[in-house]
């Protein structure tokens, strides 16, 4: 399946667009989450907002989000679409800015994929990643609803859809949400 890669948010409470600061290795954590993405598939579709295509640091198949400031869903139903128009079975879904997240855990997500329902990473607690996942085409209609409806949260859409579950370490799961003092 193709590779989602969410990296249109504003990062308020970063500060700064988060796809753009440095990853230990070196890289941005665009290009660091770019290359996870391909070390598991070779096609990645990179979500961000027309503005930020400009200052990211790397070329690559952008869906441009077009409902600003919407949240996670309008990108994961376009890509879903967009999927199932071109006879895929879902989509690999992560988010920018998760640096520990390896590729070795975007494998265990796949093996675990179930074709009817999303397979979402759970950590330690049980708590559910709902942006670190895999959905399968057949969910876009749903989704769709569920976010015209209302509905503006991955997580919630999960609960409500049976998700399969792996769990990966908390390490792997952690997202930089805010600047380190």
């Amino acid at each position: 399946p193709p590779g989602l890669l969410l990296a249109g948010g504003y990062s308020r409470r970063m500060g700064r667009d988060k796809a753009l600061l440095e990853h230990p290795c070196g890289k941005t954590y665009l290009r660091h989450s770019v290359d996870r993405l391909r070390g598991v598939t070779p096609e990645v579709w990179i979500a961000a907002r027309a503005d930020q295509r400009e200052t990211h640091d790397i070329a690559g198949a952008y869906l441009v989000d077009e409902h600003d400031d919407a949240g996670p869903m309008p990108p994961l139903i376009a890509a879903l679409t967009a999927a199932a128009g071109q006879g895929r079975a879902g989509i690999l879904v992560t988010p920018v800015d998760t640096p520990n997240l390896t590729a070795a855990d975007l494998r265990q997500i796949l093996d675990a994929a179930h074709p009817d329902r999303p397979t979402v990473a759970i950590n330690s607690a049980g708590d559910v990643q709902a942006l670190i996942a895999f959905y399968p085409v057949g969910l876009a209609g749903t989704m769709d609803e569920h976010h015209r409806s209302g509905g503006t949260s991955p997580r919630r859409f999960v609960a409500s859809h049976n998700a399969a579950t792996v769990t990966l370490s908390d390490e792997s799961l952690w997202n930089h949400n805010r600047p380190t003092p």
